[in-house]
């Protein structure tokens, strides 16, 4: 009896695909963690609930954002959810090739807040760096504000 393949052979480009689907599942993982963290252990009063709506993260995949985080409104402030995801496509667009993972606090002031010795988002870059080396992943962290 004869053995016959009866599944597709895997290709340069399958491959490839599901190599990148696997990254993007990691980074989603890695965002998914540092959002839950800076919102959860931000050091900073936020009164209006429209710094901690705007932290959230999208994935790009080529140019195109392929993921995202909810950018769940806190307080009923549904400004800073919309403000962060518009923040983020902005950026996505600096990433035209390659998977790339964002992590954002989109309001304007985020970076003030930051720079005034509160944690908003700083302390996510760190898990970020922790994640990214356990889950094997090859990564450069750039830093915007």
């Amino acid at each position: 009896m004869p053995i016959r393949q009866t599944t597709p052979p895997i290709t340069s480009e399958s491959l490839e695909r599901k190599m990148r689907q696997a990254c993007i599942l990691k980074l989603q993982y890695v965002g998914e963690s540092c959002v839950r963290h800076a919102r959860n252990h931000g050091s900073y009063t936020d009164r209006t609930g429209n710094l901690r709506s705007s932290v959230g993260y999208v994935i790009v995949d080529n140019g195109k954002v392929v993921e995202r985080s909810e950018f769940r409104p806190v307080k009923d402030a549904p400004e800073g959810g919309k403000t962060g995801l518009n923040y983020a496509r902005k950026l996505a667009s600096r990433y035209p090739h390659g998977v790339a993972l964002i992590v954002v606090a989109g309001m304007k002031y985020a970076a003030y807040v930051q720079r005034k010795g509160y944690d908003v988002i700083a302390s996510s870059e760190l898990i970020a760096e922790r994640l990214i080396t356990q889950l094997k992943l090859k990564a450069k962290i750039t830093h915007v504000q």
